[in-house]
């Protein structure tokens, strides 16, 4: 699942404000009793990846693990850094 990708035509939601009452909340059902059938893995979970909305989201190199049955937070700071020619 993508939220808020700015891919294509869509234009990116933004959000000025800090703290948990003004961010995305999202709550996901994982089917865990038809979870991976083939049991490839034993792991259920959802892996989280926040990115720039216009760049590929790598969920192998920045992606984190969220565990099912558990609430998590997650806070960013976008930081960005001026090159000097």
């Amino acid at each position: 699942m993508t939220f808020n990708s700015g891919m294509g035509k869509r234009t990116a939601v933004n959000t000025t404000l800090t703290g948990n009452k003004n961010g995305l909340s999202i709550e996901l059902h994982i089917d865990q009793q038809n979870y991976m059938l083939k049991k490839f893995s034993q792991k259920a979970g959802i892996r989280l990846v926040v990115h720039h909305p216009n760049s590929i989201p790598l969920a192998d190199e920045y992606g984190m693990d969220l565990h099912p049955n558990t609430a998590s937070s997650v806070a960013v700071q976008v930081v960005s850094y001026l090159q000097i020619p």
